[in-house]
């Protein structure tokens, strides 16, 4: 995390000072990255900025590496879709849809239900699907950025 701050934060600096940029919407992709909304105040304090966060893709995907995620990757042809087999090998890819990670799936009971989504459906990908999605999440952003 502290690292994604410094990255974020020198950036943020350098389209502030240059660019005269005066706001800026992060969108972000990865579930990972949440716990970044609670650094956003000192952020915004930092680069002179208002900053915001927006989370709809990482909210609308589905379970991690799954449908929803893969849909949207290959709407952006940036999937191999020839590794989709090799993808869904649970034992090699314990992530995808969190199905081989037991321990968080005992701990999180959201991380249990997409994991057994994902054992019951499988993953597949679909054009229309991948299109929605990024669809809802640029409209969010352009919302976001209305609001600023």
């Amino acid at each position: 995390m502290e690292t994604v701050v410094e990255e974020l934060t020198t950036a943020l600096l350098n389209a502030h000072r240059m660019l005269g940029i005066k706001a800026a919407v992060l969108v972000n992709g990865h579930g990972g990255n949440i716990p970044l909304r609670e650094k956003i105040p000192d952020l915004e304090k930092k680069v002179g900025i208002r900053v915001v966060l927006n989370n709809t893709l990482v909210e609308i995907e589905g379970p991690h590496a799954a449908t929803g995620e893969l849909s949207m990757g290959a709407t952006m042809n940036i999937v191999n879709l020839s590794k989709l087999t090799e993808h869904s090998d649970f034992t090699q890819y314990p992530e995808v849809g969190f199905v081989g990670m037991t321990e968080v799936r005992r701990k999180y009971d959201w991380a249990d239900k997409r994991a057994n989504e994902v054992t019951r459906l499988g993953i597949r990908t679909s054009h229309y699907l991948g299109e929605k999605l990024l669809e809802c999440a640029i409209v969010d952003t352009i919302n976001n950025i209305n609001e600023i």
